[in-house]
């Protein structure tokens, strides 16, 4: 309680209760004053707490540079300073304000929900850790293994390869180093991480409105770049290997092998099937979405609607009923589905109490997604496929309000106009918007904002050199999935767009990949009259 004041007298007292009504503190003496007097007899007073401390810290008044004895209760829109009651009726006369505490506690409340996000990878984190020094050990083990088949080669051409060991055991040696330095680094940004969380949550607890608002925007850059650089993404790491070559001394360095160097997640990687819906017999679900209650809510090419089935399936919900073709659906946060009608060029909203809404759009609606701020994004385009596509075409991402009202349009990235935009995810570790274009063969990644970060052609990768984007999804650690629509497989990359894995291929899903989802923590993948459901990181096995 060092540092919190009494309110009411002058005396620099320090505060030992606090009055429920008049949400004061008080000291000693003014706590005995404050129960004699009438019209606060009845008030309760309570001892200060901690929490009651961080309460008064948050609530604790500043005082006016310009009227020392005046306290700062507002705030000036205009001139974007705090004022006294002297100074609002005097120097800001007929200036915007609002009160200094309204102003203040959006700020308190955003930054606390981001620190609290960052709060809630710390688990993650540390159970990575963990997995991390497992896949330490493994390292050990297979190093020396290495090295002994370094040795047993060798050996098997006498003395005239010792040059030619001493030059592999450097490069094995600088490979270890290598690793040491990435492990370390990574421990390294997680402890930075979780150092950062808790500085800046405890600045906040700490903070006057003043402060919130004369720093908020930076704080709020710095929390939501710790979140765009964080190590929450897959770490790589790198496995070596030895390659055995054909004695020969003309070819020495042939005959003695190389070493591979490959990255690898597989230490942080486990693919899992935890369950398989039955959805319909020979029935494509054209696309799926995973609501709150872990339900899935999807719709099959074949039978015309969108159904809600549980993790038994049992058929649920019948959310809508309709002979056009569906090709997406996105569910909010208050329940409200979204269903894109594309050849009538619509998008169907429908509310807790089936009320249907619609909005029209001029344009065939493909993928849908629920922006961080409720909005809807729509991927709309001037024909219903993609082979039908010109190049004076104009397609887009549209984004609505809540109400449906057109907020803004997405017509180009990077200077570089969308040809085919189909699907769009939000990215739930950073808020960014992820598009995926079907004739680029590319998806891009948008801030929160709309603000470019970057783009990521999959033909970039030998392995995804005929790749074609079927569907898009995110997790909550900033992976991004890209279903495969060429040859079935899931690939899995970071929150920046590069390549980390194949986490679902054909030969685990043994059909073809329509549509995929995530719940946060899991791939939801639909197919052929059946929905899987995968979990992919080892982390969250037990």
């Amino acid at each position: 309680m060092d540092g919190i004041l009494c309110e009411t007298c002058t005396e620099n007292n320090p505060a030992i209760r606090k009055c429920v009504q008049c949400r004061q503190v008080l000291c000693q003496n003014c706590s005995d004053i404050h129960q004699k007097m009438r019209i606060s007899s009845n008030h309760n007073l309570e001892s200060l707490s901690q929490q009651d401390v961080r309460f008064q810290t948050a609530n604790k008044v500043q005082f006016c540079q310009k009227h020392p004895k005046e306290s700062l209760l507002f705030l000036c829109r205009q001139c974007n300073l705090p004022l006294c009651l002297h100074c609002k009726l005097s120097t800001h006369e007929g200036h915007l304000t609002e009160g200094l505490k309204d102003a203040a506690d959006p700020i308190r409340e955003h930054l606390s929900k981001l620190i609290q996000k960052c709060k809630s990878y710390l688990p993650y984190l540390t159970k990575r850790i963990a997995i991390i020094t497992a896949a330490d050990k493994e390292n050990e083990v297979q190093e020396q293994q290495v090295v002994q088949r370094i040795r047993d080669q060798i050996e098997a051409i006498k003395q005239e390869l010792d040059r030619v060991f001493d030059n592999l055991k450097v490069q094995l040696t600088q490979e270890q180093g290598k690793k040491d330095r990435e492990r370390e680094m990574l421990r390294t940004s997680i402890a930075q991480f979780a150092s950062d969380v808790f500085s800046i949550e405890n600045w906040l607890d700490q903070s006057f409105h003043w402060d919130l608002i004369k720093d908020g925007n930076s704080i709020r850059t710095q929390v939501q770049t710790m979140l765009d650089n964080s190590p929450i993404s897959v770490f790589m790491t790198k496995s070596v290997d030895f390659q055995v070559g054909l004695v020969n001394r003309d070819l020495l360095s042939k005959m003695v092998g190389s070493l591979n160097v490959a990255e690898t997640g597989m230490h942080e990687i486990s693919v899992t099937r935890l369950l398989t819906l039955n959805v319909g017999p020979d029935m494509l679900v054209r696309c799926l979405c995973v609501t709150k209650e872990k339900k899935i809510m999807l719709s099959k090419l074949w039978q015309k609607g969108v159904f809600i089935y549980d993790q038994e399936s049992n058929l649920q919900d019948e959310v809508l009923r309709h002979s056009q073709d569906i090709d997406s659906v996105a569910m909010d946060d208050e329940g409200n589905a979204f269903i894109s009608i594309r050849h009538e060029k619509k998008v169907i909203k429908i509310d807790g109490s089936k009320q249907v809404s619609v909005l029209a759009l001029g344009f065939y609606p493909r993928g849908l997604a629920i922006l961080i701020d409720g909005s809807l994004a729509i991927c709309a385009v001037q024909t219903a496929t993609f082979r039908t596509y010109q190049r004076n075409h104009c397609n887009m991402v549209i984004i609505c309000n809540k109400d449906g009202t057109r907020k803004g349009d997405i017509l180009s990235i990077n200077n570089m106009p969308l040809a085919y935009p189909h699907r769009i995810a939000l990215n739930g570790l950073n808020d960014n918007i992820v598009i995926g274009d079907r004739l680029l063969a590319s998806f891009f990644i948008l801030g929160r904002y709309g603000n470019y970060i970057s783009t990521t052609k999959l033909s970039s990768y030998p392995k995804l050199t005929y790749s074609v984007i079927t569907d898009i999804a995110c997790d909550k650690f900033g992976h991004i999935f890209v279903a495969d629509g060429n040859v079935h497989d899931i690939h899995m990359f970071d929150s920046k767009g590069v390549f980390l894995y194949t986490v679902v291929g054909r030969d685990i899903l043994c059909d073809q990949v329509c549509s995929i989802a995530s719940d946060g923590k899991t791939l939801w993948v639909g197919s052929v009259g059946m929905v899987h459901r995968y979990r992919y990181l080892k982390c969250f096995e037990n």
